[in-house]
């Protein structure tokens, strides 16, 4: 497994992040297009936009079909991993020293949500 797919992976583990925004996260982290990815799944972009931003309910096949593009597992959408938050975030912090993209993804997505609860 790539560093990049093992850190995608825990972190993805966090809890109260929601499928549609992993979803984007690994997208991102793999540099992939929405308009590869409405391609992918013959869908318009506005349409997957949509998805990304939680708008628009997700069947399980469409579902699995995103995880497929992306190369990821489809249980990895849901999986919330009962860590000790501490040891996470140790974990993760080590794991981010060696990815500067994933990390600046990661903190924006932080200030985001830090921003929504303000």
């Amino acid at each position: 497994m790539l560093m990049t797919e093992s850190i995608i992976h825990l972190f993805l583990w966090a809890k109260n992040m929601k499928v549609f925004e992993k979803i984007r996260i690994v997208r991102q982290t793999k540099e992939y297009s929405q308009e590869y990815m409405a391609e992918k799944l013959k869908i318009d972009t506005a349409n997957y936009g949509r998805i990304e931003r939680g708008q628009t309910k997700l069947t399980i096949d469409k579902l699995q079909t995103i995880a497929q593009i992306l190369n990821v597992p489809p249980i990895l959408f849901f999986y919330e991993n009962e860590i000790n938050h501490i040891e996470f975030e140790q974990k993760l912090f080590e794991a981010l020293k060696s990815n500067s993209i994933l990390l600046q993804i990661i903190i924006d997505k932080l200030n985001e949500i830090n921003n929504k609860l303000e």
